[in-house]
């Protein structure tokens, strides 16, 4: 039986797309009455080329930009996102400091930051590769509501 996961939410807009992908708990090792704790992948795209007849878009997930989010990382931006997120949220990962981190890993860095009606989530590496994607009200609340279950899920309670 093939690995099921969770559909992933993804929001489309003219400038790129933003995509969290949840990663439940899953076993430590066979036969372990423990699991190891998940995350949520945020990736994010640019989008490439010009809208077609319809004005659906292409994106280049092959050059995306991933962002590991641990339970710190989605309590940080729970915390952000019910208490007014207001400002601007910062989240730092510094890939080089991981095991096995090969050649190309460095800093990523994930602002998340508020306008008057919506939310620019943008995230960049030090390799001054940067994507944004701005997210409005409705999809903020989806995301909220997602990463509040996924907490839950990536520790497997």
């Amino acid at each position: 039986m093939s690995e099921r996961r969770p559909i992933p939410f993804v929001v489309y807009k003219g400038s790129g797309a933003l995509r969290l992908q949840l990663l439940p708990a899953e076993p430590k090792e066979e036969d372990s009455p423990y699991l190891k704790e998940g995350c949520v992948m945020l990736e994010l795209a640019k989008a490439k080329g010009e809208p077609d007849a319809r004005g659906n878009r292409n994106y280049d997930w092959e050059n995306k930009i991933i962002f590991k989010m641990s339970s710190k990382d989605i309590g940080d931006a729970l915390a952000y996102m019910k208490f007014g997120a207001k400002g601007e949220l910062k989240l730092v990962h510094d890939s080089s400091k991981a095991p096995g981190a090969g050649e190309g890993a460095g800093i990523k860095n994930l602002y998340v930051a508020a306008t008057d009606r919506s939310w620019f989530w943008n995230l960049s590496t030090s390799k001054e590769n940067k994507i944004s994607v701005p997210v409005d009200l409705s999809e903020m609340v989806r995301i909220q509501q997602l990463l509040n279950e996924g907490l839950v899920k990536i520790y497997g309670w």
